[in-house]
C-alpha cells in the first residue's frame, strides 16, 4: 500500500516558476509512482502551479509537468521586442526600489489612471502575457472541468480565496476556478468574481490525507 502524501506549493508571485521546476524534478522521480498523491494545493503563484499539475493528471497527460512548464514558458516569457522592454524596465524599477534607490508608488489597482497607464503601457503586448486570466485560460479549459462536475478521483484539488466584502475564507476541491481569484493580490490586481463571489488571495493547503 502506498504512502499517502499532500503536495502544498508556496506563493511567491513569478518566483513560483521555482515551483514548476520543483514540481518537474519530483514527477521526472516517479513521486506518483512511489506515493499516492491525494490532494495538491497551494498559495498565490502556487495554486497556479497545483491548479495545472492537477488538470494535467485529471487528463491522463504525459509528461505530467509539460502544461505546467508550457504556462510559464510561453505565457510568462517576453517574447516582442516591446513585451521585452516592459519586462525589463518592470525588473529594473523593483530591484531600485528593493534596494532603496527609488522611491515605492503605492496604486490602487481600482484606480482610472493606473488602469489608463497599464493600458498604455501594454497596447502590443500578448493577451496571455498582460492578461493573466487570458494566461490561465490559455493552458487549463475551464469549460471541460465545468462538463466533468465534482469528481472523487484522487487527487483533489484544494485551494482558496478570500471573499472581499465578507472577509471570509473560501475553499474549493473540485475545480480550477478558484486560482483566478487566489492571485489577486489586493494592493496590485482588482478582486475578480469567482464562484459567484468577489474573491483575493488567501493561503489555504490541503488539510486531509486520508
Amino acid at each position: 500500500m502506498k504512502t499517502k502524501i499532500a503536495i502544498a506549493c508556496q506563493g511567491g508571485g513569478a518566483e513560483t516558476a521555482f515551483t514548476a521546476g520543483a514540481l518537474q524534478a519530483l514527477f521526472e522521480a516517479g513521486i506518483d509512482k512511489e506515493f499516492e498523491i491525494v490532494s495538491l494545493g497551494g498559495t498565490s503563484g502556487g495554486a497556479v502551479c497545483a491548479s495545472l499539475i492537477w488538470y494535467a493528471l485529471q487528463n491522463g497527460e504525459q509528461p505530467v509537468w509539460q502544461r505546467l512548464l508550457d504556462f510559464w514558458t510561453e505565457s510568462n516569457r517576453p517574447k516582442s521586442m516591446q513585451e521585452h522592454l516592459f519586462n525589463q524596465f518592470t525588473v529594473t524599477w523593483s530591484r531600485m526600489v528593493g534596494r532603496g534607490y527609488m522611491p515605492t508608488f503605492e496604486v490602487s489597482p481600482y484606480s482610472p489612471v493606473a488602469k489608463f497607464l497599464y493600458d498604455m503601457a501594454t497596447t502590443f503586448h500578448r493577451k496571455t502575457f498582460k492578461d493573466f486570466e487570458e494566461a490561465l485560460k490559455a493552458h487549463i479549459d475551464f469549460d471541460r472541468i465545468r462538463d466533468w462536475g465534482p469528481r472523487d478521483e484522487r487527487p483533489v484539488l484544494v485551494i482558496g480565496a478570500a471573499g472581499v466584502l465578507s472577509g471570509k475564507s473560501f475553499r474549493q476541491s473540485r475545480s480550477a476556478t478558484m486560482p483566478i481569484g487566489m492571485a489577486c493580490l489586493p494592493t496590485t490586481r482588482r478582486s475578480r468574481p469567482c464562484v459567484a463571489r468577489y474573491m483575493s488571495a488567501r493561503a489555504t493547503f490541503p488539510t486531509k490525507s486520508g
